[in-house]
């Protein structure tokens, strides 16, 4: 998200008095014996020299990082005024990795900063930065304010306290704020894995029937003999099932050490601004409920087309 972990965050959107509100929040903040720590961060347009030599935007946000310290990627966090981070696709369209410097136009001067981190954000189009700077007031275009609240204290109740002292200012939850941020990217995102789910468990069926066929059809002669021999079709079939499960087991297996080792690479190309995801993983689901549910379909599937093998017998006594 770009931002350290807290309970609350008030956001604030460009005002004519947004430096008075700035300084009024912070006193505010300071003074309520509810709250455990605090930061405000300030951001502000700066011109910031691209890679063809000119100057475009680029938001950067300013404040002290070490109340509630973001998880870099690489690097940290600046620690003055002459660093500076970017995010994962700020570093990219500048062309930025760590230790290489950056122009920025500091009250039209330029200013050379070293890059000293890159880290994660999906908001703003995921192109922001963070650093150390001092700007006037009157260029704030927003300002954010991280709360940590202390034990035993109601988040709703203090949410809705600072919604009507700062208002018109934004007071979200920061569950609440990541649901509004990512909620349409986490609704794709479920939709897709149902829609996986379901059309796997369709390709395993698929694939097990052509199997069974292609065995049916090469080995019907084998299959005959052992019928003469007293094999029941029930026997044949399960020697069948047998067969099929364990190409499917492998299968599972496979996909499952895939899923390890490159999953969270291939997720993170989904999400604009996301270059390390961390898969959270659901061990009854991942590692019972869809081998079973592969094994249900592939063995019903079997069952299914076993009806060939009864038939085998007849048509070879025909000849």
């Amino acid at each position: 998200m770009g931002s350290g972990q807290c309970n609350l965050r008030l956001d604030l959107q460009h005002t004519e008095d947004i430096g008075e509100r700035y300084l009024q929040t912070l006193a505010y903040l300071r003074n309520d014996s509810d709250v455990k720590k605090y930061s405000a961060l300030c951001t502000g347009n700066f011109k910031a020299q691209n890679k063809e030599g000119e100057y475009d935007n680029l938001k950067v946000e300013t404040g002290d990082f070490s109340i509630f310290p973001l998880k870099y990627t690489h690097g940290r966090a600046p620690q003055s005024e002459n660093e500076i981070a970017l995010s994962a696709m700020s570093a990219e369209e500048y062309g930025k990795t760590i230790g290489d410097t950056m122009v920025l136009l500091i009250d039209k001067e330029q200013n050379v900063l070293t890059v000293c981190g890159i880290y994660q954000d999906v908001t703003n189009g995921g192109k922001t930065a963070k650093a150390m700077l001092p700007f006037p007031m009157d260029e704030i275009i927003w300002f954010t304010a991280n709360i940590d609240l202390k034990e035993g204290i109601e988040r709703t109740k203090k949410q809705q306290e600072y919604g009507e002292i700062f208002h018109p200012a934004k007071v979200t939850d920061v569950h609440e704020y990541i649901g509004q941020t990512l909620g349409g990217i986490l609704t794709q995102l479920r939709l897709v894995v149902k829609f996986s789910f379901v059309l796997s468990l369709a390709i395993a069926s698929l694939i097990t029937a052509m199997f069974f066929r292609m065995l049916i059809t090469k080995e019907t002669r084998q299959i005959a003999i052992m019928k003469s021999l007293g094999f029941t079709a029930a026997d044949i079939s399960g020697q069948y099932t047998t067969r099929a499960l364990s190409v499917l087991i492998t299968g599972v297996l496979a996909g499952l050490l895939l899923a390890v080792l490159f999953g969270e690479k291939l997720a993170a190309l989904l999400i604009t601004g996301i270059s390390d995801i961390q898969f959270i993983i659901n061990i009854p689901a991942v590692c019972l409920f869809c081998p079973l549910a592969f094994i249900a379909a592939a063995t019903i599937t079997v069952i299914l087309n076993s009806r060939s093998i009864r038939n085998i017998k007849t048509i070879i006594a025909a000849e």
